[in-house]
């Protein structure tokens, strides 16, 4: 719940987030990872995962 309220209130603020989750993608599904990328564009902290990262914070939009 916490995360939700940290979500919406960095929304006010600006569109332009990005969490990095060091766990890899294939293991959110089940998970509060899994509930968080639906919140927040979610990347695995990994080379590609930061390189989209960065571009979601320049305004390049993913679909997960």
């Amino acid at each position: 719940r916490a995360t939700a309220e940290l979500s919406s209130r960095l929304k006010q603020s600006t569109p332009l987030i990005a969490w990095l989750n060091p766990m890899p993608a294939d293991r959110w599904r089940k998970t509060s990872a899994q509930f968080i990328s639906h919140l927040i564009p979610m990347f695995q902290m990994d080379p590609d995962g930061f390189s989209n990262a960065i571009d979601t914070l320049r305004g390049k939009t993913f679909s997960n």
